[in-house]
């Protein structure tokens, strides 16, 4: 089958920080199963048609660190359209959010895989993410922000 090329195109794709850490446990087998924290951001850059996603995870991060892995990572992704102007607010914001976001959770990934392949437990493997609850839960964030944001205006 041949596919279609997206009209959403990568420009570029960084690691823009990352520190993991090995944290000994008395039982191999049974590392802790910790939930991880996922946060991302959508810009708009300046030059139009252009955006840039920021993204952190961190897991097993704090005073009191678990065995097993600890890690804390920041990408990025740049992103652009082919046929920008013809497009809407919501197909530009369906294309990051669905393809954007995906493509750089999957970079995240294979960087911590690579990092962590020589390291005493073996690879880590990120697991993969129910995307509709993470778009729902980002959706509810920006919400609550906004009416926060309104109330402010409101009493000054």
């Amino acid at each position: 089958m041949k596919i279609k090329n997206s009209d959403l195109k990568l420009d570029g794709i960084n690691i823009l920080g990352l520190s993991v850490d090995f944290i000994p446990s008395d039982d191999v087998n049974e590392l802790p199963s910790l939930d991880f924290d996922i946060n991302f951001d959508i810009m708009s850059i300046q030059e139009q048609g252009k955006f840039r996603i920021i993204m952190e995870i961190a897991y097993n991060i704090g005073k009191t660190r678990k065995g097993g892995y600890s890690f804390y990572v920041i990408g990025e992704g740049n992103y652009s359209f082919n046929n920008f102007q013809s497009k809407t607010k919501k197909e530009i914001d369906e294309f990051l959010i669905f393809s954007g976001v995906p493509i750089l959770i999957n970079y995240i990934r294979s960087q911590l895989a690579t990092v962590t392949a020589s390291f005493p437990y073996g690879q880590f493997m990120l697991p993969t993410i129910d995307m509709a609850d993470l778009v729902r839960r980002k959706e509810l964030e920006i919400r609550k922000a906004e009416k926060k944001a309104e109330k402010k205006v409101v009493t000054e």
